[in-house]
């Protein structure tokens, strides 16, 4: 598709729309792009369900899990932008199941939705490179590995070793990572900033002090479970996510132990429970409604084929210091 809007210098999304709603182009131009098209062996027979002729006016987003508070705030950043566009807002939450995955690419595909917004990590069932680069795809929070699709993401190496710098100033050495699968991106990189922050202190790398688990509260409480029942603990635990942090906390406490004279904790996201809980959480706050409403805006830009400046955004964290750390003397 690319290779289309190149030699007939047009954009990507005017070749999409010539070839599935050739209504909207004007005949010259599309006439140019069917030639460089057919001279290119093109077939664009798989993309005729990709868009009606009457605009839906909404977009789909694909999360895989739902009960992570993360993405509540997310999507009502991402409502409030759509809202003042004139835009709905339909939400999947798959459940890590990759068939339903396939059932709400339909949706899109079909053109019973506009655009489509996904933390998935991956490409879901049903939705190819091709279709998902000449297509108003959007992800957000999950880099895509070799796929350069429209992005909203935060640092995550860069504010995980800020965390785990964090602690470092309070003295601690001997620090535990709760991280994600490696399978994702943002799990991949979370503990890439774990690991920098160590080696920038020269302080050795423990693998019994990492873990790699689901972002679900469950999780943290049997990983934290497990890394206290070290032969040498350590003094501080930096968490991938504030599901796991709550969930370490619950297991430290639980231990007879506290949070944080006997064990400080850093979460990552900032999410609702963070600053109720008790100690209430230091944390990295990522910017949920601003991740939603400039995904929204990143779509709409695609699907009214508007330039579009900055495909990768982006955004800033910022760390929030709450009562989950104290200082460790060496």
């Amino acid at each position: 598709m690319a290779d289309i809007a190149k030699r007939a210098g047009v954009s990507t999304a005017t070749v999409s729309r010539a070839l599935t709603r050739p209504e909207q182009v004007n005949l010259e131009t599309r006439l140019a792009i069917k030639k460089v098209a057919a001279e290119l062996k093109f077939q664009p027979n798989l993309l005729g369900r990709q868009l009606r002729a009457g605009a839906a006016k909404s977009l789909l987003i694909l999360v895989q899990d739902l009960s992570n508070s993360f993405f509540s705030e997310l999507i009502k950043g991402a409502q409030t932008e759509a809202l003042e566009h004139k835009y709905s807002i339909i939400v999947g939450d798959t459940d890590y199941y990759r068939d339903r995955e396939k059932l709400f690419v339909d949706l899109f595909l079909g053109g019973r939705v506009d655009g489509l917004i996904m933390s998935t990590g991956h490409l879901p069932n049903g939705l190819n490179a091709d279709l998902a680069t000449l297509s108003p795809v959007v992800v957000i929070s999950e880099k895509i590995p070799d796929i350069n699709l429209p992005s909203v993401v935060v640092d995550n190496a860069y504010w995980s070793e800020a965390a785990v710098q964090y602690l470092i100033k309070h003295g601690h050495r001997r620090i535990a990572h709760i991280g994600g699968r490696s399978s994702y991106f943002t799990a991949r990189e979370r503990s890439r900033g774990y690991r920098n922050a160590l080696s920038g202190a020269n302080l050795p790398y423990d693998s019994q002090l990492e873990i790699e688990t689901d972002f679900a509260f469950a999780s943290g409480y049997a990983a934290a479970k497990q890394i206290l029942s070290a032969q040498s603990p350590p003094t501080a635990i930096f968490c991938a996510s504030d599901e796991l942090a709550l969930g370490a906390m619950r297991a430290v406490q639980d231990g007879e132990l506290s949070v944080p004279n006997d064990v400080s904790i850093v979460g990552f996201d900032d999410n609702l429970l963070a600053s109720v809980t008790s100690p209430t959480l230091t944390t990295i706050r990522q910017p949920r409604r601003e991740i939603g409403a400039a995904a929204v805006r990143l779509a709409l830009d695609m699907i009214e084929d508007r330039p579009i400046e900055n495909r990768n955004v982006q955004l800033e964290c910022h760390l929030i210091e709450r009562g989950s750390v104290t200082w460790r003397n060496c």
